[in-house]
């Protein structure tokens, strides 16, 4: 709920900061007339800049709260120093800073001289742009029609909203305006190109900087579990098999494997290098010391076996399997390069041959 909650309210903070936009260019060429007098038109863009505020908050509350994405609250206010996409995210943080100073300075109109205020509040079209940017570049549903729909709403309604106050502006000034109209043109195609060759393309979430752990276990998300896989219990340690004992691991941890709790094991490779094994649930996380999250998937019960296809960030898959020992109550590790469904018929022709 969380996820969902910062994904709908950071949307819904773009639609407003474009309509609190568009209002800020209608009272800057004195729209208004009788049916809308130029004070209300005022009084919407105040109210609807505080509640765009509002779902701000909540948008960033939701992502602090939130486990998946390692996003601190220093994340929100720096820029540029996440851990989480931090290109995309520090765009979004200068953004919102940029919205709190324009904020402040409306509220203290009175004591600030107008041609400084004016000049401050055309920051207000790079403030709009830099909250698109972090939306495509940062945001979970880019690749959606609703999400592209309404980002290209907005986008045509803040370039309405410009031409209109560039066509406005009364005599003078004509290069500045033919100037402002080039340059929001230019921004705009380089927008729809940046898009359609990076958040629209392929690898787009490690080429944007999500950590490899978090990609590797999207990705494991998207192997359907075995209906039919009953809750494993078991306790004790797993070892690791090597092509001959004399390679086998070191036994570094206790291991206790459950469908409904967390299981971590550290064992020492045929290569000498020192692994680490995860089981929360049914996902299943596998890699050395230094990338403990290196392969990740989802895992199931076979047959007193723990089974599952884990996958990297790059893709590669490899198949994990635990043998249960109904003994000791603990089990084998073994690991097949490859998907293999189920971990049998080839697999099991691996396991005799000593080739795991």
């Amino acid at each position: 709920m969380l996820w969902y909650a910062t994904r709908a309210t950071g949307e819904v903070a773009l639609l407003f900061l474009t309509i609190v936009l568009a209002l800020g260019a209608l009272s800057a060429v004195r729209v208004g007339g009788r049916r809308v007098p130029r004070f209300v038109i005022a009084g919407m863009h105040r109210n609807l800049t505080l509640a765009g505020l509002g779902f701000l908050a909540v948008h960033i509350v939701t992502t602090l709260l939130d486990s998946y994405a390692p996003v601190r609250l220093i994340d929100t206010f720096v820029p540029f120093v996440s851990a989480y996409r931090p290109i995309w995210l520090g765009l979004g943080a200068l953004a919102f800073d940029a919205l709190l100073v324009l904020t402040v300075t409306s509220l203290l109109r009175t004591r600030i001289n107008p041609r400084w205020w004016r000049v401050l509040h055309w920051s207000a079209y790079g403030c709009w742009l830099l909250a698109v940017i972090h939306a495509l570049g940062t945001g979970t549903d880019t690749r959606t029609s609703v999400f592209l729909l309404l980002t290209g709403g907005c986008v045509a309604v803040a370039l309405a909203a410009l031409a209109w106050r560039l066509a406005a502006g009364g005599p003078g000034h004509g290069v500045f305006r033919a100037g402002a109209a080039m340059g929001a043109v230019f921004a705009v195609a380089v927008l729809g190109l940046w898009t359609a060759w990076g958040p629209l393309a392929a690898g787009w979430a490690l080429r944007s900087g999500t950590p490899p752990g978090l990609v590797a276990g999207a990705n494991a998300a998207t192997d359907p579990p075995d209906p039919a896989a009953g809750p494993v219990r078991s306790s004790g340690p797993v070892r690791s098999s090597g092509p001959s004992p004399a390679a086998g691991p070191v036994l570094r941890a206790p291991f206790t494997a459950s469908f409904t709790g967390l299981a971590r094991a550290r064992f020492t490779g045929p290569d000498g290098e020192a692994g680490r094994l995860t089981l929360d649930g049914r996902t299943m996380w596998l890699g050395t010391a230094a990338e403990p999250w290196f392969y990740a998937g989802r895992v199931h019960a076979d047959d007193g076996r723990v089974v599952g296809v884990l996958y990297s960030a790059a893709g590669d898959a490899i198949t994990a399997r635990i043998t249960l020992s109904p003994d000791t109550g603990g089990g084998i590790l073994r690991v097949v390069p490859g998907a293999r469904a189920g971990g049998s018929d080839d697999a099991e022709e691996d396991e005799e041959k000593g080739d795991d």
